[in-house]
């Protein structure tokens, strides 16, 4: 449970650095789960999570330089508890829930 409540916080903390960064830039910036659930990437860097945790997403969070963003939805966890961290499109305001 540690484990997973740190590799959240690295991912919000990572969510924000891109959208600070689509802002700074000027450019938009985009977050992508790894096809293998392992981790993510984006322009300022790429983190894998500890297994048995995976990370899944539809579809990258892309910031925009007014500091909106395109609907986005990751999920980390394991076998017994996921976490949905949310992208709002509009604000590009980030947002935790425990799945289950």
């Amino acid at each position: 449970a540690a484990r997973q409540r740190s590799q959240t916080q690295a991912l919000i903390a990572d969510l924000h650095r891109a959208r600070a960064a689509a802002i700074h830039l000027d450019r938009p910036t985009r977050l992508a789960a790894d096809a293998d659930g392992g981790g993510w990437r984006w322009d300022g860097g790429e983190l894998r999570v500890d297994p048995p945790l995976r990370l899944e997403a539809d579809v990258p969070a892309t910031f925009y330089p007014d500091g909106s963003a395109a609907p986005a939805r990751f999920t980390l966890g394991g076998p017994a508890r996921k976490t949905g961290i949310e992208v709002d499109p509009a604000t590009g305001a980030i947002s935790v829930a425990t799945v289950r």
